[in-house]
């Protein structure tokens, strides 16, 4: 599982007979070399192992697992160390088996460029040692170590640290809960992943469990929240109000399991590690994956309250159709699009002063918000149809909203949409956004900014702060010094084309 043959070369005999030749015997010996290369880490002896009551050898080395006939050295199996979870040992009557876990992804190929979904495989070795136990609990030891994500093996985390896990069960279409028993908790008992699991039970739970909690960086290396973005975004308030705030933002790491209405955060790691967006990918993230930074940025209100966000700010349409559509949570993603249609026929046009202060200016001065904006910020005063403040690429997992956006570039990417686009160019540009067309569609307005101040010039309207109400008025945003420290995949995989989305869920599990 997880490799396929290399491709024959052109021959001036033609195919047939050859290639036949080439594919039975050629291409096994490419992969023999190819699995040869570097260091053996661990070698079975003959009489080791049994495959399908075969006796095989096994090899790990760099690159991976490899299982070979015992007599013609034949490969019969091979997981790769980028695909592995997790070993362990089961005991069954009469003999002793070593299990490997891993999730190749199952397109052809292999290597970085793959983009298909990710399966559960399965490889079962029946060991046949004379102490099979023994034998069996040194390669588990040694493939936990290999399995075991960057954050657990960089050395900044204490021996026996875990994972501390809320999981939202009415968050989108309230299958929270589903996905931790069905997806997120095999895969964290084949990881042999310790973790304490929180349900949360009203609003603010998760944010007074982490503000509250005494032994957080003793006992977690990781916060994960199987739920939307406005449940990451509470963890968020919580860990910032606690007395050690900034040591606990330096070392806990935060994960995301899309089981909300959006998932933005999600969907814009899930993208930057070349993955397709489903909670079996998202836990495949978490378990494999490597610290990021992503910027966090602090947004200011009239009244005093501080908010910390990741994602995005939406005023006028946009956080009409957030907010509005609450009501039809129970349908997922598509209250968006309900919403949507009921604002274009109800079209609201909101007056407001819009300030920034842009990318390229000189003068990096953040004024407090009942001061007048300093020079070198650019003023727009008018009638508003959209105000769209961005931080990440996705906002949700079907809206690509800003596409050169990335998760650390210290960018915030405001889209403005005035009074006199016509109901038939929103409707248009709506139908972009999936595919991140819309960014050069001319009715938006865009602009780059170090930070944004955004004055209301009625009463009416709300804002949605990653998803989340906050206290409408006037309200100013910046980045802070201090990055949110996201479990992401490999930085230099590939990422996946916004045109080439996948938004179901992985095929179905095969064993080997």
């Amino acid at each position: 599982k997880g490799f396929r043959s290399p491709a024959p070369p052109r021959h001036p005999c033609g195919g047939g007979l050859l290639r036949s030749l080439w594919v039975c015997f050629g291409a096994e010996t490419m992969l023999l070399e190819e699995d040869r290369i570097g260091e053996c880490l661990l070698e079975s002896r003959p009489g080791d192992f049994s495959l399908a009551n075969r006796r095989v050898n096994v090899e790990l080395r760099g690159v991976g697992l490899s299982v070979y006939s015992e007599l013609h050295r034949r490969l019969k199996a091979r997981v790769l160390l980028e695909d592995l979870i997790g070993a362990k040992v089961v005991q069954l009557r009469n003999s002793t088996v070593l299990e490997c876990y891993s999730y190749p992804k199952s397109s052809p190929g292999c290597g970085a460029g793959r983009q298909g979904p990710r399966t559960r495989c399965k490889l079962s070795l029946r060991v046949d040692s004379s102490d099979p136990a023994a034998l069996a609990d040194q390669w588990v030891e040694m493939l936990q170590n290999l399995a075991a994500p960057e954050y657990l093996r960089s050395g900044q985390v204490r021996s026996g640290q875990g994972l501390l896990i809320f999981v939202n069960p009415v968050g989108g279409q309230g299958h929270g809960q589903r996905i931790y028993n069905s997806v997120v908790r095999p895969m964290l008992d084949e990881a042999s992943m310790p973790h304490t699991l929180v349900v949360t039970e009203r609003p603010d739970h998760a944010r007074d469990h982490v503000r509250e909690a005494g032994q957080l960086l003793d006992a977690y290396a990781a916060v994960v929240v199987v739920g939307g973005d406005g449940m990451l975004a509470e963890v968020l308030q919580g860990v910032r109000e606690r007395p050690d705030s900034i040591e606990a933002m330096q070392r806990l790491r935060f994960s995301i399991i899309c089981a909300g209405s959006g998932n933005g955060m999600c969907k814009s790691l899930l993208h930057e590690s070349g993955e397709v967006y489903s909670p079996l990918e998202a836990t495949f993230v978490m378990l494999k994956g490597q610290s990021t930074d992503a910027d966090l940025s602090l947004v200011s209100t009239a009244s005093g309250n501080t908010y910390p966000s990741f994602l995005m700010l939406g005023w006028a349409l946009i956080s009409d159709v957030d907010i509005e559509s609450e009501r039809y949570r129970c349908l997922g993603s598509a209250r968006f699009t309900i919403g949507a249609l009921h604002r274009l026929a109800f079209l609201r046009r909101y007056p407001g002063r819009l300030s920034f202060l842009p990318i390229d200016a000189a003068d990096n001065t953040i004024p407090s918000i009942n001061d007048p904006v300093p020079e070198g910020w650019v003023t727009i005063e008018d009638q508003f149809i959209v105000v769209w403040a961005c931080q990440t690429p996705w906002v949700a997992h079907d809206m690509y909203i800003a596409p050169p956006s990335r998760l650390s570039d210290h960018k915030l990417f405001l889209l403005v949409i005035r009074g006199d686009a016509s109901r038939m160019q929103l409707l248009w540009l709506l139908l972009q956004i999936e595919t991140g067309a819309h960014w050069d569609n001319p009715v938006i307005e865009k602009y780059e900014c170090k930070a944004y101040r955004l004055e209301p010039l009625t009463d009416r309207g709300c804002f949605s702060l990653d998803g989340e109400v906050i206290d409408y008025g006037p309200i100013q945003c910046s980045f802070l010094q201090e990055k949110i420290r996201m479990i992401c995949g490999d930085a230099s995989s590939s990422r996946l084309d916004y045109g080439d989305r996948n938004n179901g869920s992985s095929s179905q599990s095969n064993q080997a």
